[in-house]
């Protein structure tokens, strides 16, 4: 009788204890705010979107999902804005996600959050304006080595480039310029991933 009474308290216990955690773990996710929770990353407490470094698979390409594009000109975020790419933001919010889809070896197709559409290499550079992925929608991500990719338009093989005005693919060799490397950061944004 003792004994089962001992485990009776013990469960209500660990029950007790169970609600209390659910009670923490809704309310950490609950609000516009998302938390840091993980090493190595980084969080803009004006900001509701958590992004966090260095992160590729095991075969060093990125894995689908949401991320944060920043360009190493000025070290901005890019944004998904109706004039095109451009990375010009100084925090980082619902316009700076974009969703990687990953095809095939390191081609992926890069999709604006704000639009919901693909990003497409245009004559005036990057706009996220395609329902659907074709080739004009799919860019070679090159590892740089330093935690940055080269981003290559596949349909003509030009390298693009943060330009200050937005994101161009126009040049024909990467050089390793700052202004053609971009950091792909993986993102949770609203318990979205």
């Amino acid at each position: 009788m003792i004994q089962d009474l001992l485990n009776n308290q013990n469960l209500v216990i660990l029950g007790l204890i169970l609600i209390v955690l659910c009670i923490c773990y809704c309310n950490l996710f609950s609000s516009n705010q998302i938390n840091s929770i993980i090493g190595d990353n980084f969080s803009d407490d004006a900001n509701n979107v958590e992004g966090f470094k260095n992160f590729v698979t095991n075969t060093g390409l990125l894995p689908d999902g949401k991320y944060l594009i920043r360009g190493s000109r000025q070290q901005r975020y890019c944004t998904d804005s109706p004039n095109g790419l451009i990375c010009n933001r100084q925090i980082q919010g619902p316009l700076e996600i974009f969703t990687l889809q990953h095809l095939e070896g390191i081609k992926y197709a890069i999709q604006g959050y704000r639009s919901g559409l693909w990003c497409t290499h245009t004559v005036t550079g990057l706009r996220c304006e395609s329902p659907v992925v074709g080739d004009l929608q799919v860019f070679n991500l090159h590892p740089m080595g330093d935690g940055t990719h080269g981003i290559q338009s596949n349909r003509n093989k030009n390298w693009c480039i943060d330009s200050g005005n937005g994101m161009q693919c126009d040049v024909s060799s990467m050089n390793g310029w700052d202004y053609q490397k971009f950091e792909f950061i993986p993102i949770r944004y609203n318990n979205i991933r």
